[in-house]
């Protein structure tokens, strides 16, 4: 009798293949097939395969949170005027920006990646983009 003879018999080497392990998906794969069914875009294996989606399904995807009670999809402007998300959403907002402008001290260090500049700075040619 062997060690092999105890283990479960899952867990025994002949069963530890890459082709019998169950991929368990992330919680970004879990979203990105949830997305996939409720947007229901024209997407066959080969598109899938080079990875590239439908503007539309992609802005679906990173815009929208699944509201756990009502199964309905939420852009941030929905989640902050709800008082069960607003607190969590507009801090998490305050954050990131801070993390991308020059940081908060003591919640966030930022990355400079944005800079803010007073309204008087900004060229006339560019003033429409405010």
């Amino acid at each position: 009798m062997n060690d092999d003879d105890d283990a479960p018999p899952l867990q025994q080497p002949r069963y530890l293949t890459r082709s019998q392990k169950r991929l368990q998906g992330s919680i970004s794969t879990d979203a990105l097939m949830s997305m996939l069914e409720l947007s229901r875009p024209n997407l066959d294996a080969k598109k899938l395969a080079t990875r590239k989606f439908p503007l539309e399904f992609l802005c679906e995807f990173a815009n929208a949170v699944m509201d756990e009670d009502t199964g309905e999809m939420l852009e941030y402007r929905h989640l902050v005027k709800r008082p069960k998300y607003r607190d969590t959403w507009s801090k998490a907002f305050g954050k990131e920006i801070g993390r991308l402008a020059q940081g908060q001290k003591g919640v966030v260090e930022g990355t400079n990646a944005l800079f803010f500049i007073p309204r008087s700075e900004v060229p006339p040619e560019r003033g429409r983009d405010i």
